[in-house]
């Protein structure tokens, strides 16, 4: 189920960066999942978090939306 939340997030992502020609939203929720996906292995790897948590987590933020006006702010 989290494997396919993943991709589920990463193929609607995709489909809103395809409609809306604006490919930096596919990129953003890739890099996003990728540093989720390290940060999260980390803890798994301290012991703190089991492996679905893993798995849990990064297909959560592969689904969230990723919009770079929000970095636009801070830069």
């Amino acid at each position: 189920m989290s494997y396919s939340l993943i991709i589920f997030g990463l193929i609607i992502n995709g489909i809103n960066s395809i409609v809306s020609k604006n490919y930096f939203l596919i990129l953003g929720s890739i890099i996003l999942s990728i540093f989720t996906f390290l940060i999260s292995y980390g803890l798994w790897r301290l012991k703190i978090w089991g492996g679905g948590d893993v798995k849990l987590i990064t297909g959560i933020s592969s689904v969230l939306p990723f919009h770079p006006n929000i970095l636009n702010q801070y830069l």
